[in-house]
C-alpha cells in the first residue's frame, strides 16, 4: 500500500468515530477570500461562544458574515438533546477563493480596464467535545 492511500485510510478511520457535528458549505459571499483569513487565525479552535465575542468586536466587515454563518451552522444541530454551547468549538474554517465577476470600466483611445469582483466559499465545521467529568 502506497503512503498516499495509507494515509487516507487513516484519516478515514479517524473521522468516522470523531465529533463532528456539522460542516457546512457557503458559496458566493462577495468578499474577497484573502480579507476572511485574517480571522481564521482568531477563532480556530476555539470555543463558539469566545470565537463569536472575538468577532463581535472585531471591526471587519469579514467578521459579520463570519459570525452570522457560524450560527446558521449551529442552527442545524439544535435539535439534538443536551444542548451546550460550551462543549461546541470551531475544528476547522477552510476559506477558498470562489467565483470571480468581471465589470469593464472605459479609458482612453477605446480602451477597457477589468475590475474583479471577488468571491469567496466558507467551510465550517463545528466539534462537540466531552469533558472528562461528564458523562
Amino acid at each position: 500500500m502506497g503512503n498516499r492511500k495509507r494515509l487516507s485510510k487513516i484519516k478515514n478511520k479517524y473521522f468516522k468515530y470523531s465529533n463532528i457535528i456539522t460542516k457546512y458549505f457557503f458559496k458566493k459571499i462577495r468578499i474577497s477570500s484573502r480579507k476572511i483569513r485574517l480571522l481564521n487565525l482568531l477563532i480556530k479552535n476555539k470555543n463558539i461562544i469566545t470565537a463569536l465575542n472575538i468577532l463581535k468586536y472585531n471591526n471587519k466587515k469579514s467578521s459579520k458574515i463570519v459570525i452570522k454563518s457560524i450560527l446558521t451552522c449551529l442552527s442545524f444541530y439544535t435539535n439534538i438533546s443536551n444542548f451546550n454551547y460550551k462543549n461546541i468549538y470551531i475544528n476547522s474554517l477552510q476559506i477558498n477563493s470562489g467565483k470571480e465577476y468581471k465589470r469593464f470600466i472605459p479609458i482612453s483611445h477605446g480602451k477597457s480596464n477589468i475590475i474583479r469582483k471577488k468571491t469567496s466559499i466558507l467551510k465550517i465545521s463545528l466539534l462537540y467535545k466531552k469533558k472528562k467529568n461528564e458523562s
